[in-house]
């Protein structure tokens, strides 16, 4: 099987550890989003703008996480990192609002 990370020389640092946690934040957002979904169907709400919320954290989420390995990577190759600030922002943005859209289901008459 051929390696679709990018390689350095720095072991310690290990950004494949930092890849593989955005792996398991993209499954646990879309696992919390099931929960959102099945909780709009037991209410006769429409789910359909939660999954459409899921789906784009996670795809926001599964599309940046290899473009933040190689910056990591690069990063160590030159000596100097950049924090990953606008993705753990809108990751945040994202559960902040996936949080908004349960209260508003349990809170609805």
């Amino acid at each position: 099987m051929a390696r679709l990370l990018d390689t350095h020389d720095d072991p310690g640092v290990q950004p494949e550890r930092t890849h593989l946690a955005w792996l398991r934040t993209m499954l646990s957002t879309g696992i919390v989003g099931l929960f959102a979904i099945r909780l709009a169907t037991h209410v006769d709400a429409s789910p359909a703008w939660i999954l459409v919320l899921v789906t784009a954290i996670m795809l926001t989420v599964g599309v940046s996480q290899a473009r933040r390995h190689r910056a990591a990577v690069t990063g160590l190759t030159r000596g100097r990192l950049e924090p990953a600030l606008v993705p753990v922002l809108g990751l945040g943005l994202g559960v902040i609002l996936l949080g908004v859209a349960a209260l508003v289901y349990l809170l609805a008459p």
